[in-house]
């Protein structure tokens, strides 16, 4: 991308602590401080892609980028991370030495995600998100020490943002071919674009049209994750806007599942995902009741499934 851009990193939510979800290994909090690896990996790709880059502390006005002889500028916020660590006990043998014990292999799951705002010097601004899910098993640890928790969270992290950054090249090289997945957004950070105004900030409760009846509730967060509850279980994931022959397209990636885009159909009340990939012209699925707001207290920042009832 040719000019001169002003580049702003801001990664504050990615540190924290994580809890082993094992009752033989939970006797201590483990840390991770993703911040620092997370700025330079970023800045490193955005530097491959973009023909002059400065770095900044915060986002600067439309006058202030013109009077310092900017293009445009590039901010990018880090996403709270979804972090699980967990231990399973296995049994080891060694027949050579006649040793046997306990020890417990780890399992690190992340998924990490940004907001990429795109500014020119004229004030025009769009948004994407990207995000990266990975999953790492660690099969060497012993029991009492399960000591290999934190190299499972460092190589999973490190393999993430990999991934961050593979997203990140994949949607700057789509700017010149119409920007399918950049949200042209206001001053405020709202969407322009009609279909995400119409689904930004509201929860749909909707039934299958097809086949065994399901019933999932989504929610559209304002800041592009997407949270469907489905039976006892929430899943984070993201939903964009993108632009298509017929008008504007609703694309859903959800943790697992391939990503999948839909003609919308409904709105505002009756919301219907129409798949793209099919002759078929149905809905699969059709809301039968729109709320404001998130009110279903659905989780945003990491996928929650409630306690089975123990009998």
């Amino acid at each position: 991308m040719a000019g001169r851009y002003l580049l702003v990193i801001r990664a504050e939510p990615l540190s924290g602590a994580v809890a082993p979800s094992a009752y033989h290994c939970n006797a201590d909090y483990l840390t991770l401080d993703a911040a620092p690896a997370f700025r330079q990996s970023v800045e490193s790709q955005i530097r491959q892609m973009v023909a002059s880059v400065e770095l900044g502390p915060a986002p600067l006005s439309t006058a202030e980028l013109r009077a310092q002889g900017f293009d445009g500028q590039i901010v990018v916020d880090a996403l709270p991370l979804d972090l699980g660590l967990d231990f399973e006990r296995r049994f080891w043998f060694e027949r050579r030495y006649f040793i046997e014990f306990w020890h417990a292999a780890s399992t690190a799951e992340i998924d990490v995600a940004a907001r990429i705002s795109l500014q020119d010097r004229s004030g025009a601004m769009w948004q994407t998100r990207v995000a990266a899910e990975r999953t790492w098993r660690n099969g060497d640890g012993f029991e009492f020490a399960c000591d290999n928790g934190a190299e499972a969270l460092g190589t999973t992290t490190h393999d993430a943002l990999v991934g961050l950054n593979a997203a990140i090249a994949e949607r700057f090289a789509s700017l010149g071919a119409g920007a399918p997945h950049w949200l042209a957004v206001d001053g405020a950070g709202q969407p322009v674009s009609d279909l995400a105004a119409a689904l930004a900030g509201k929860t749909f409760y909707l039934h299958t049209t097809a086949g065994e009846p399901v019933s999932v509730v989504d929610y559209f967060d304002p800041n592009w994750r997407f949270v469907r509850r489905a039976g006892r279980c929430d899943r984070v994931g993201s939903w964009s806007v993108r632009g298509g022959t017929a008008g504007e397209e609703l694309c859903l990636n959800l943790p697992g599942e391939k990503s999948s885009c839909f003609a919308v159909a409904g709105l505002p009340e009756e919301l219907a995902y129409v798949p793209l990939d099919s002759a078929d012209e149905r809905p699969v699925l059709t809301a039968w009741k729109t709320r404001d707001g998130n009110g279903e207290e659905l989780g945003l920042e990491s996928r929650h499934c409630k306690a089975a009832i123990p009998f």
